[in-house]
């Protein structure tokens, strides 16, 4: 007579049982899923959202009120908030500040083309301070090749190859308004703006002056200081 091990049932039925239980969560997952529909996806764009993407929709820096002309025709300002020095440094949507500005958001400093120019921004006399952070995300863990690192006034231009950067791109990285009329609230029909670059005045449109190596540029609104900067003080190997 042969003999049966008691086990033998046992190791026969094990994979066809759990062939059935796979199956019966397969079908409860799926049930779950479809009875819950609204709730994943809710779940899926909070999750894809919490970095919110930039849109044309809320793009900072709103321009500011019409700007009247010499022959009384108005015009649009630039883009940028209208507001008193001294200007703080943008806090949001800052990567969209720096594509506006016409430059790329990069993951990391470029330092093939490296040079530096200096802004002093003075108004009815007394020095304001240039914020740190200007065209860097901390947020989306981007910077412009056009930044500032402290208040030192230094601007840092950081670039793959040599190009032109102005004045113009730094306030709107800035997100303050500038143009030939006004910068901020500022405006030269109520109170006089003037710039300089190396201790030169500058009549032409501000926002085109050149950021070039070792350029001093100076703005003054309201009353001059005693002097007018014509260079900064460079740290060696700067």
């Amino acid at each position: 007579m042969s003999s049966v091990s008691p086990n033998a049932s046992t190791r026969t039925s094990t994979p066809a049982l759990l062939r059935v239980v796979g199956a019966v969560a397969a079908v409860a997952l799926a049930l779950a899923a479809c009875g819950n529909g609204k709730s994943s996806d809710s779940s899926a764009r909070r999750t894809s959202t919490t970095r919110s993407p930039i849109g044309i929709d809320d793009a900072p820096g709103d321009a500011g009120p019409p700007v009247p002309t010499t022959a009384g025709v108005t015009t649009t300002a630039a883009p940028g908030r209208v507001i008193e020095a001294p200007f703080p440094a943008p806090t949001r949507k800052v990567s969209a500040l720096i594509r506006r500005a016409g430059l790329p958001a990069l993951p990391n400093e470029r330092l093939e083309y490296h040079v530096h120019s200096h802004l002093d921004v003075f108004v009815d006399g007394q020095a304001q301070k240039v914020p740190p952070d200007l065209g860097i995300d901390r947020a989306e863990g981007v910077l412009s090749p056009l930044h500032t690192h402290d208040d030192s006034g230094i601007i840092h231009v950081e670039n793959d190859k040599p190009a032109t950067f102005t004045l113009g791109q730094l306030f709107i990285e800035w997100d303050v308004r500038l143009d030939a009329a006004c910068i901020g609230s500022y405006c030269r029909a109520t109170k006089p703006v003037a710039f300089y670059v190396d201790g030169e005045k500058f009549t032409g449109a501000p926002e085109s002056i050149e950021l070039a190596r070792h350029r001093e540029v100076s703005i003054v609104i309201g009353a001059a200081p005693k002097t007018i900067p014509k260079a900064y003080d460079w740290p060696e190997n700067v």
